[in-house]
C-alpha cells in the first residue's frame, strides 16, 4: 500500500496486513489506485489530514490513493 507517515511526511510503498471483514462487510482486492492532488498536498504538507485520532496514533500512517 502507498502509505504516508504522518510524523515525517514521507511516502513509501509498505506491506500492510490484510484486513478481516466484519459483519455486513466484504473484502475486495485493490490492484491499483490513483493518487490525486489531495494526496500530493498531504505529502507536501499544504493540506492537513483529518483522520480519527485513535487511528492516527495507532498506525502513525495512512494509506493514500482513494481515486
Amino acid at each position: 500500500a502507498g502509505r504516508l507517515r504522518l510524523d515525517s511526511r514521507t511516502f513509501a510503498v509498505e506491506e500492510v496486513p490484510i484486513p478481516v471483514p466484519g459483519p455486513g462487510e466484504v473484502l475486495i482486492e485493490v490492484r491499483a489506485a490513483g493518487v490525486c492532488l489531495s494526496d500530493v498536498h498531504l505529502i507536501d504538507g499544504s493540506l492537513s489530514p483529518f483522520f480519527p485520532v485513535d487511528a492516527v496514533t495507532k498506525a502513525g500512517a495512512v494509506t493514500l490513493g482513494h481515486e
